[in-house]
């Protein structure tokens, strides 16, 4: 955007390619105070059974001129070191598929970092969140399943450290007690397709099977 002659801007481009000069990104932010790098933090759990969120996310945010980078985490409780990594990179903001301990939030704040949580209730007015309104969601569907019939349940979960499930299973067991119906035979899964097909045949070879199963994720 310099006002300079085009012969001039052809000898600059000229010397940099001879030199193999590349521009600086990183250089870049000092100046604008923007790395247009968007932090993206996700479980293994989440990567593995939902890889199209990565692929979606990766795209959204280039066409808006920015970049990903992205953080793995085993679980919600190495979220904390992975927020970490991200501002050490002083990235614009934040999304994240892992729940994230106060403390993490508050040092998002502290520099500015704003941070959306995917698929995860907000547990504090720090940050943003998109996800399903889990109790409607449930209240909806048990009704539905109670028109088509339903007399035993059985609900898979998944592991009994997952918020996203520990959320459904809430939404339910209120929406079953609302209705003064026994509650559901829960068993916990690894939210895997192999797991979810291991706990029906193991529900369905018991004596008392049930006629409706539930799953707290897709690919169960």
């Amino acid at each position: 955007g310099g006002s300079i002659s085009s012969e001039t801007r052809a000898k600059v481009e000229k010397a940099a390619h001879a030199l193999g000069y590349a521009p600086s990104q990183i250089a870049r932010s000092l100046i604008t105070a923007r790395s247009r790098m968007i932090g993206v933090v996700m479980t293994e759990l989440t990567a593995r059974n939902y890889p199209d969120v990565l692929r979606f996310l990766g795209g959204e945010i280039q066409s808006t001129g920015n970049r990903m980078l992205f953080c793995s985490s085993p679980d919600d409780s190495g979220a904390a070191e992975a927020v970490t990594d991200l501002l050490a990179f002083h990235v614009d903001g934040i999304i994240s598929s892992a729940s994230l301990p106060l403390d993490a939030l508050e040092a998002c704040e502290r520099q500015r970092v704003p941070v959306v949580l995917y698929n995860r209730a907000p547990r504090s007015a720090v940050a943003s969140a998109v996800a399903c309104d889990h109790p409607i969601a449930m209240d909806s569907l048990v009704g539905h399943l109670v028109a088509g019939g339903m007399r035993r349940a059985c609900f898979i979960a998944g592991p009994e450290t997952a918020p996203v499930s520990n959320d459904r299973l809430l939404g339910l067991r209120t929406a079953f007690a609302v209705r003064g119906l026994a509650m559901p035979d829960i068993v916990h899964s690894d939210y895997s397709y192999e797991g979810g097909r291991a706990a029906a045949l193991e529900r369905l070879d018991c004596a008392e099977f049930p006629d409706t199963i539930v799953c707290a994720n897709d690919a169960m």
